[in-house]
């Protein structure tokens, strides 16, 4: 379904750049939880390893909402939606701030929250601004979209510092809110037009029970769930674990934040350069490439190189480049088996595989620390994961005809 043009009437890069706004800074914050750790047990006496369970918590939620608020926002609208994202991620960072007990935690961080982190993800602003514009209009703000995952991770990260070097775990969480301020009115205007727009119904019928029979018995979507799963066991380490092991490597806080912002910058050069990559190369060769230099990057961090800040930056910049380059491939091999019609549906459930994974190695990893006061399990654990990962994705065999898809199609 396509709208009519209203990338005539309305700046496209003040709409597309604007809108990006939305997921760069719910993203941004989601990604760099992992920075207040610390702070928040210090000032709770909440543990490690009952924080790191949360924040696993957390992470499914993530992935399961996005689906839920999908639905939502095609029975009611994408205004409310993107409204009840906002009010979510106010009601979880300001209960936070003044919440003390393990549960109280849970429920304004680990669902409010992520919950609100759902309603305003990637597919939600795609699906909501992308019928305002022409199709070659849509296919670039896709990737400004995906640019934006990095822009606000590599932004919040050094924000984090600041706040935590000048206020108290408490008071940076409670300003933290004041991007609402921006997004309210964003969400209001996005989600009026969206509403606005003249979109030509094409009655198409998706058989969701034969979609789903037919899915889970082809082998190269079940390499995708497994494979998506070990990403994100591989992220939820990253985004849980990273920073904590940094700095209880011997690193400063100024030192891990600055290797952590150029995490950010390089998942989005990342993404821009795997997409310029699946115009040229086979989309499973990629994916299984990405799992294998992930596998050589952490294994050589963990066994060879020296623990300071030089290998801490190289480390997490190469890292970045891989962390969202897998988004684009696994969409497109999805697309190129079963369709656009069905992409929507298909990669929303790979993408829960992707945050189960995230909720195991959260969980798992904070467990593995408080017992062995060591990172280096839940890395080998890694390390295997991502091997396994590549060997499954070399071996996805696609139709010889199949050519590069538009990722306007995610």
């Amino acid at each position: 379904m396509r709208a009519a043009n209203f990338s005539k009437s309305i700046n496209f890069m003040f709409l597309a750049l604007s809108a990006a706004l939305i997921y760069a800074v719910s993203n941004g914050i989601r990604v760099n939880l992992s920075l207040l750790l610390d702070p928040i047990t210090y000032k709770t006496g909440v543990s490690y390893a009952q924080l790191s369970f949360i924040l696993a918590i957390g992470q499914f939620v993530y992935g399961l909402s996005q689906p839920l608020f999908g639905f939502m926002a095609l029975k009611y609208s994408y205004k409310e939606v993107l409204l009840a994202g906002c009010a979510l991620l106010a009601i979880g960072l300001i209960g936070t701030a003044y919440s003390s007990s393990f549960i109280g935690i849970c429920f304004f961080l680990g669902f409010c929250f992520y919950a609100s982190t759902g309603a305003l993800c990637f597919g939600i602003v795609l699906s909501c601004v992308s019928p305002l514009m022409t199709p070659y209009h849509a296919i670039v703000f896709s990737g400004i979209l995906n640019t934006a995952a990095g822009v606000g991770s590599s932004f919040f990260s050094p924000a984090f510092s600041i706040l935590l070097t000048n206020f108290d775990v408490s008071s940076a969480l409670l300003i933290l809110t004041t991007p609402l301020l921006l997004l309210v009115p964003i969400s209001l205007v996005i989600g009026k037009l969206n509403s606005n727009v003249v979109i030509k119904d094409t009655h198409e019928k998706l058989p969701i029970k034969g979609v789903f029979r037919q899915a889970f018995l082809d082998k190269s979507y079940q390499i995708m769930l497994i494979s998506f799963f070990i990403c994100g066991f591989h992220m939820g380490i990253i985004f849980t674990h990273l920073y904590p092991e940094f700095i209880a490597s011997g690193l400063s806080a100024q030192s891990a934040t600055l290797a952590y912002t150029l995490l950010g910058i390089a998942i989005a050069i990342g993404a821009f350069l795997c997409g310029i990559a699946c115009v040229k190369y086979k989309y499973a060769n990629i994916l299984g490439s990405l799992y294998f230099m992930r596998a050589l990057i952490v294994a050589s961090y963990v066994f060879f190189m020296p623990k300071n800040e030089i290998s801490a930056v190289i480390f997490a910049f190469l890292l970045g480049l891989t962390c969202d380059a897998t988004v684009a491939p696994t969409s497109l091999i999805v697309n190129a088996r079963f369709g656009a019609s069905k992409l929507a549906v298909l990669f929303g459930l790979v993408y829960i595989a992707h945050q189960l994974g995230c909720f195991v190695s959260a969980a798992l990893g904070g467990i593995l620390v408080s017992l062995f006061d060591s990172y280096e399990i839940i890395w080998v654990i890694d390390i295997s994961l991502c091997l396994l990962a590549s060997t499954l994705c070399f071996n996805i065999k696609l139709p010889s005809y199949v050519k590069p898809h538009s990722l306007a199609t995610v």
